[in-house]
């Protein structure tokens, strides 16, 4: 949930999702219900049970949204369009928006920091991956740990 800026739950009547959404503690998470199917019996109700369980959670500085979408009728997709874009714009110009950033770009930087240590880690082992060694571990010569622990000592050097 961390990489996407704006996250849109997608909820269907007759599915349960009313016990799934609190169970999950999904309520957090999203920043837009959608209740699609909203041609379909019940999709008013989920919408109002958000509402309630919105409610619950008490104050926040974005409320999300509860959304009524129904490809059958084609109604309610350039609500739920125009409900993204004010999300952006909230994001812009919020502090919520800034520490999400933040999180994102820390979480950026780190998986390019484990995919570069990996590839260390990894050419390490090649070069001294051998016959021999590989020997000496199965007879039990060698310990994979200190093995690893020497492999390690030379990357970090």
């Amino acid at each position: 949930m961390k990489i996407a800026d704006t996250v849109c739950l997608i909820l269907t009547p007759g599915m349960g999702d009313d016990v799934q959404i609190m169970k999950a503690g999904i309520m957090e998470i999203a920043d837009v219900f959608v209740v699609n199917k909203a041609d379909k019996e019940g999709a008013d109700k989920v919408a109002a049970d958000v509402q309630v369980m919105l409610k619950m959670i008490g104050e926040r500085e974005w409320i999300p949204p509860v959304a009524l979408v129904s490809s059958n009728k084609n109604t309610g997709v350039d609500e739920v369009r125009e409900i993204i874009k004010r999300h952006g714009g909230y994001l812009r110009s919020s502090e919520e928006g800034k520490r999400r950033r933040w999180s994102q770009l820390e979480m950026e930087v780190e998986a390019i920091l484990r995919g570069e240590i990996s590839q260390l880690v990894e050419n390490a082992w090649k070069e001294r991956k051998s016959d021999e060694v590989m020997e000496d571990l199965s007879s039990r010569r060698a310990n994979p740990y200190t093995l690893a622990g020497e492999i390690m000592h030379k990357v970090v050097k």
